[in-house]
C-alpha cells in the first residue's frame, strides 16, 4: 500500500513539473523554427540565453512569424494583440553579433509595440537591421535604440505602423528604410550619422515629421518613386550631399523643414509633379536652395532661402528636362548667388522678396513670354521690372528699380538709375534699338549689364564695377559700347560671346581678377581707344575670333597685354602695350596684322607660338627683355587643309560632268528612237540588243553571181535583199535604199 502511494506521489510531482515547464518548452520550439529557410544564422545552433532574457532583459535574437501566442507563452511579450491591449516587447538588450537582425517580425497584422529596447550589431548586409519588419501591419516602434546596425529600422511591405522617438544613428547604411510600405507615421526619431537618414522606396501616403536627420554621409531624406507623402517639420543638417531628395515623386508635401549646411542642394526635385514646398528654412547649403529638374505643376510658397552657394530657387535649363507651370509665391530669398534662376515655361512669380540677389533667366523667347512676373516681386525692397513686348519705355516705367529685365522690348531708354546688389542689374533679351546710359550697375552677383540676342543697342557712359562681369553680351550684334567703366570684377570687365559687328570704344576695364576684355567666337568687331590695365590675366583676350580691328588701345601691366588664341585675320595696330609678361601673344593664330604698336618694357614684346602668315611691321620696341620670341612657320599660300578642299571640289566637278554627259547621251538616244516608225523601233531594239552580244562583222569581198534587177546586197554582210526589205534578215542592218 505504501509502495502504491509513493508511486502515485511521484507521478503527481512529474505532472506538476511538466505543467510548470510547458511555457519554457514552447519558447524553445518557437525560437528554433522557420528562420533557417531565409536566414541560415537563425538555426538550431543559435545560442539564446532564455533565463537571462526574463531576468536581466538581455536576450538573443528574436524571430516572430505570426506566432505571438507562443512568444507570449515564452514570456517575451505581454498583451493579447488587440488595439487596446497590444503585444508588448520592451526593455530588451539584443546584440546580434554581426549575424542577421536583432528583432525580425514577419507576416503579422496584430497590434504590437516594441519599446525601449537596445538593438545593435546586426549583420552588415541587406536586409538586416536592429528591427526588421516584413509584411507587418499595426506595429508601434517606440523609443528604441537601433544604432550600429546595417539598417537601423527596416520595413518591407508593411503598413499602418508608427515609428516614433527612436534613435537609429551610426548605422552602416540607412537609419530608417521603407520599401513598398504605406500609411506609416515616422515622427520624432534621431536618424543621424548614417549614409541615408530616411529612405523611402515605392512607398506612399506616409507622414515623416519632426525627425532629426543630421550628419548623414549622403542624404538626409530620400524618396524614390513615392507619391502622396508628407515631409513636415524635420531638421536636416550637414548632409554630405543633399538634404531632401525626391526622385520621380508626385503629390508630396514638403513643409516646415529646416535644411542647413548640406554640401549639395537643400532640396532636390527630379521628375516630380504637383509638389507643395511651403515654409521651409533652407540656408547655408553648398549648392542651390531648391533645385527643380523636370518638375511641373508645383507650388513653392513662403520659404526662407538664404546664403546658399548656388541660387535660392533653380529651375534646370535644358529643353527636354525643363520645368513648367510652377508657382513661386511669397518666398524670402537672400544672399544667394542668384535669387531665382528661371527657365522652362509658364511660371508664375508673385510677391517674392530677394535681397542681395535677384532674377536670372534662360530660355527661348517663347518661354520668356509665357511667364507671369510683376512688380510685386522685390529686389532689395525695390520693384522688379519685367517687361515683355513693350516698346518706347522710359523713366516712368522704371521708378526706384531694384532690377530691370526687358524681353522683346525695343526703342526704350534706361537712364541714370542705380541698380546694385542683385543678380544682374539690367538685362536685355531679344531687345533692339534701346539706349542704356549713365546708370550705375555695380556690386551685383553676376553681371552689371547683360544682352542676349539683342542688336543695335547703345550702352554708353555706364559704371558697372565689382560684379562677376561688368558687361556681358551673348549673340548680340551691331551694338555700340562706349565710355563705360567695368573694373574690379571677379572675372572679366567686358565680355563678348558669339557677338559680331559691335563697336567698342573708349571703355575702361582695369583691375579685374581675370581679363579686361574677353572675346569668344566673336568676329568683325571694332575695338578702339579702350583701356585694359592691371588685370590678373590678359588685357584683351581673343578665343577663336576672326577679323576684328584692335586699334589705339592701352594694355599695360597685365599677364598678356593682347592674347590671340586660335584667332585669324585680326588687325592689331597703334596700341600701347607695356609692362606685361607678354606684350602681344600669338598662339596658333595666323594671318593677323600687327603693326605700328608701341611695345615696351615687357618680358617678351611679341610671343609667337605655332603661328604663321602674320604681318609684323613698323612696331616700336623698347625696353623688352626679348622683342620677338619664336619664329613663324613657313607661310604656305595654300595650306594642306585648303588643298584637300580644292582637290575634293575638282573631283566633285568631274563626277558631276560625267553624270551629266551620260544623262545627255541617254536623252539623245531616246529622242532618236522616238523619231523612228513603230515597226522600225522594234527592229532597232533587236539590233541594239544583238550588237551588245554579237557585234556585226563585215564579210570579206568574194566573187558573187549577178543579182536580179529587184534585188540588192546588204552593204554589211552581202546577203541578197529584195527592194521591199527594210532590214537585212541575216545581220539586221538597214537597207541603203530605205535609208535614203
Amino acid at each position: 500500500m505504501r509502495s502504491y502511494t509513493r508511486i502515485k506521489t511521484i507521478i503527481l510531482v512529474v505532472l506538476g513539473l511538466g505543467f510548470v515547464l510547458a511555457p519554457t518548452i514552447a519558447y524553445f520550439v518557437t525560437l528554433e523554427i522557420g528562420y533557417s529557410a531565409k536566414n541560415s544564422e537563425y538555426n538550431d545552433n543559435t545560442p539564446l540565453d532564455r533565463e537571462s532574457l526574463k531576468i536581466s532583459k538581455s536576450s538573443g535574437k528574436i524571430h516572430i512569424d505570426n506566432n505571438w501566442t507562443a512568444v507570449k507563452s515564452a514570456g517575451i511579450c505581454t498583451g493579447n494583440g488587440t488595439y487596446s491591449e497590444p503585444y508588448v516587447i520592451e526593455d530588451l538588450v539584443i546584440d546580434a553579433e554581426s549575424s542577421g537582425s536583432c528583432i525580425w517580425i514577419e507576416n503579422s497584422d496584430v497590434y504590437f509595440r516594441i519599446e525601449n529596447c537596445t538593438l545593435s550589431n546586426s549583420e552588415k548586409s541587406y536586409p538586416y537591421a536592429g528591427i526588421q519588419l516584413d509584411n507587418v501591419d499595426n506595429g508601434r516602434l517606440i523609443d528604441n535604440n537601433c544604432s550600429s546596425n546595417n539598417y537601423g529600422i527596416y520595413l518591407d511591405t508593411s503598413d499602418n505602423n508608427t515609428i516614433s522617438g527612436n534613435n537609429a544613428s551610426d548605422n552602416a547604411y540607412i537609419g530608417l528604410y521603407f520599401y513598398s510600405s504605406y500609411k506609416n507615421t515616422i515622427s520624432g526619431n534621431n536618424l543621424s550619422n548614417n549614409n541615408y537618414g530616411i529612405y523611402l522606396s515605392s512607398s506612399d501616403y506616409n507622414t515623416i515629421s519632426g525627425n532629426n536627420a543630421n550628419n548623414n554621409n549622403d542624404r538626409g531624406i530620400y524618396t524614390y518613386y513615392c507619391d502622396n507623402n508628407t515631409i513636415i517639420g524635420n531638421t536636416i543638417k550637414n548632409s554630405g550631399n543633399i538634404g531632401i531628395y525626391l526622385y520621380q515623386t508626385d503629390d508630396d508635401i514638403v513643409t516646415g523643414n529646416i535644411i542647413n549646411n548640406s554640401n549639395g542642394d537643400g532640396i532636390y526635385y527630379y521628375y516630380c509633379d504637383n509638389i507643395t514646398t511651403n515654409g521651409n528654412d533652407i540656408n547655408h547649403n553648398g549648392g542651390h536652395g531648391i533645385y527643380f529638374y523636370r518638375t511641373d505643376n508645383s507650388n513653392i510658397t513662403g520659404n526662407i532661402i538664404n546664403n546658399n552657394t548656388g541660387d535660392g530657387i533653380h529651375f534646370y535649363y535644358y529643353y527636354y528636362y525643363r520645368s513648367s507651370n510652377n508657382v513661386v509665391l511669397g518666398n524670402n530669398i537672400s544672399n544667394n548667388y542668384g535669387g531665382i534662376y528661371l527657365s522652362g515655361a509658364n511660371h508664375t512669380l508673385l510677391g517674392n522678396r530677394m535681397v542681395g540677389c535677384g532674377l536670372v533667366f534662360e530660355g527661348s523667347l517663347e518661354d520668356m513670354r509665357s511667364h507671369i512676373i510683376n512688380s510685386s516681386n522685390l529686389v532689395n525692397d525695390k520693384p522688379l521690372y519685367y517687361y515683355v513686348d513693350k516698346d518706347n519705355l522710359g523713366s516712368d516705367n522704371f521708378t526706384n528699380a531694384g532690377q530691370i529685365s526687358l524681353v522683346s522690348c525695343d526703342n526704350s531708354l534706361i537712364f541714370n538709375l542705380t541698380i546694385s546688389n542683385c543678380s544682374t542689374g539690367i538685362s536685355l533679351y531679344y531687345s533692339n534699338n534701346n539706349n542704356i546710359s549713365e546708370n550705375i550697375a555695380s556690386n551685383n552677383r553676376i553681371n552689371g549689364i547683360s544682352l542676349l540676342y539683342s542688336n543695335h543697342n547703345n550702352i554708353t557712359g555706364n559704371t558697372a564695377n565689382s560684379n562677376n562681369y561688368g558687361l556681358y553680351l551673348v549673340r548680340s550684334d551691331y551694338n555700340t559700347i562706349s565710355g563705360n567703366t567695368a573694373e574690379n570684377h571677379n572675372y572679366a570687365g567686358i565680355v563678348l560671346e558669339l557677338s559680331d559687328f559691335n563697336n567698342i570704344t573708349g571703355n575702361y576695364a582695369n583691375n579685374n581678377s581675370y581679363d579686361g576684355f574677353y572675346f569668344d567666337y566673336s568676329h568683325n568687331n571694332d575695338i578702339t581707344g579702350n583701356y585694359a590695365n592691371n588685370n590678373s590675366y590678359d588685357g584683351f583676350y581673343f578665343y577663336q575670333c576672326d577679323n576684328n580691328d584692335l586699334v589705339g588701345n592701352y594694355a599695360n601691366n597685365n599677364d598678356d597685354g593682347i592674347n590671340l588664341y586660335y584667332s585669324y585675320g585680326n588687325k592689331i595696330s597703334d596700341n600701347t602695350v607695356s609692362d606685361n609678361n607678354n606684350g602681344i601673344r600669338l598662339y596658333v593664330s595666323d594671318s593677323n596684322t600687327i603693326q605700328q604698336n608701341t611695345i615696351s618694357n615687357n618680358y617678351y614684346g611679341i610671343y609667337i607660338y605655332f603661328s604663321k602668315c602674320n604681318t609684323i611691321s613698323d612696331n616700336d620696341f623698347s625696353g623688352n627683355t626679348v622683342d620677338i620670341q619664336g619664329t613663324q612657320e613657313e607661310c604656305n599660300p595654300l595650306p594642306f587643309g585648303m588643298l584637300l578642299i580644292i582637290v575634293a571640289f575638282i573631283v566633285t566637278i568631274v563626277v558631276i560632268a560625267i553624270v551629266v554627259t551620260g544623262v545627255i547621251a541617254k536623252k539623245r538616244i531616246e529622242i532618236k528612237k522616238s523619231r523612228l516608225p513603230k515597226d522600225e523601233v522594234a527592229r532597232y531594239k533587236v539590233l541594239k540588243e544583238r550588237e551588245r552580244y554579237e557585234p556585226p562583222v563585215r564579210e570579206s569581198p568574194v566573187e558573187r553571181k549577178p543579182l536580179p534587177p529587184n534585188v540588192s546586197r546588204c552593204p554589211y554582210c552581202g546577203t541578197p535583199m529584195n527592194d521591199d526589205w527594210v532590214f537585212c534578215k541575216k545581220c539586221g542592218s538597214k537597207s541603203e535604199k530605205k535609208m535614203g
